[in-house]
């Protein structure tokens, strides 16, 4: 099934670029357990193949791309390899981008060159148990010690995805000290590199998809002034950044979403019952059409959302749009696919159920559908977006 907008010669390429080369070199093993020195290897396979840090400056290591051409490239190869696709997103398009949109050229040179070269990976360190929504509530603190070039945080984070292999988490935090005021203007961020003193990661849980998901703890963690991004007073512009980190994601789920679609357009058209092909009924014929229908209209407002202004950032409204529609229709699309591999889907190793599983997480993590909603209304009607009961 073609794009849904008219790409370029070279958008064509990346895509067919990327997609030869998960074909030829993980494609196979994409949906089979992994042990830690094959995801090493894999990773360094993404590296040599300029797959990650794609938005990265050149200089420090990075591919120079456009977002818009990074996510293609995302998107494609997670038709392939929904794990390798997840890598390019943490350590390009989507928690990475903190590091080469706010971070200096020595912390660029230190940490970007690194992942770009799949030596080191990052992760983001955001949830809190009492801060998901609400990510405004966040208490984890990060206060000046008294030598002045150092903080020291306290706090925990849950659900932390890649925590098991991070060496660096890209961590938010509230500079100062209590009481805060409402709101995110004290919450700001630093790299907390994995062997610092004082930081821990107390265990690493696994979710539906079976992804690894880390809590930390931060006791008394002593972090560097140099690895400060940003002091506080920049919620708003740390979560412009984290937009890419929402639309790389849901870029993931339109991957997986339309390789289960092809897979159960092949499975129509081979598999046979009352000496006829699936294919021949109509029922199931209209399943297919809503599938295709659903995945072009996700491709058209996804590309849309990906475009950026004169300021280099995205449109909050086009992004949480994008997330809904996107995120929602690419489960109903995994979950009709199941339906149309009948038993054979429901099989735990089976692709479209192992797509499913990952693609449902879209509609939580980055926030929640209810929360997007709740933007989108706040600028439909010209509203503040603040849950607080007053």
């Amino acid at each position: 099934m073609g794009s849904a907008v008219n790409l370029t010669e070279d958008q064509l390429a990346i895509k067919a670029m990327v997609a030869n080369f998960a074909k030829r070199e993980l494609a196979d093993a994409a949906f089979k357990p992994e042990t830690d020195e094959q995801y090493t290897a894999r990773l360094k396979r993404l590296a040599r193949q300029g797959l990650l840090g794609m938005t990265a400056p050149v200089e420090h290591g990075g591919g120079g791309l456009s977002y818009f051409d990074a996510l293609l490239a995302v998107e494609e190869m997670a038709r392939w390899d929904p794990r390798s696709a997840h890598e390019m997103h943490t350590n390009g398009t989507g928690t990475a981008s903190h590091l080469w949109v706010l971070g200096t050229s020595e912390q660029q040179e230190r940490w970007l060159r690194p992942i770009c070269e799949g030596r080191m990976r990052c992760a983001i360190a955001m949830t809190e148990p009492e801060a998901g929504s609400a990510a405004t509530e966040m208490t984890t603190t990060a206060t000046l010690a008294e030598d002045g070039d150092s903080y020291c945080l306290n706090g925990g984070k849950i659900f932390i995805s890649g925590g098991k292999h991070a060496d660096i988490f890209v961590t938010y935090a509230r500079f100062g000290s209590p009481p805060f005021a409402d709101g995110g203007r004290s919450i700001g961020a630093l790299i907390v590199e994995r062997d610092t003193p004082g930081f821990s990661i107390l265990r690493n849980d696994h979710n539906m998809a079976d992804e690894d998901q880390a809590q930390l703890l931060f006791d008394n963690c002593v972090v560097p002034k140099f690895n400060v991004l940003v002091d506080g007073n920049a919620f708003g512009r740390l979560i412009r950044i984290y937009n890419r980190n929402r639309l790389s994601g849901v870029a993931q789920a339109l991957g997986m979403a339309a390789a289960s679609y092809e897979d159960a357009l092949r499975h129509m058209q081979t598999r046979r019952q009352f000496g006829r092909e699936l294919a021949d009924f109509q029922g199931l014929q209209w399943m297919l059409a809503d599938m295709a229908i659903q995945l072009n209209a996700c491709r058209a407002t996804l590309y849309q959302a990906c475009q950026t202004g004169p300021d280099g950032e995205l449109d909050p409204l086009q992004v949480s749009m994008a997330k809904v529609f996107v995120a929602e229709t690419c489960v109903r699309v995994c979950d009709m696919a199941i339906q149309l591999f009948g038993g054979y889907g429901y099989m735990a190793e089976s692709p479209v159920n192992q797509r499913y599983r990952r693609v449902r997480g879209t509609a939580i993590y980055g926030g929640t559908m209810q929360i997007h909603r709740n933007m989108v209304a706040a600028r439909v009607l010209g509203r503040r977006n603040d849950q607080r009961r007053r």
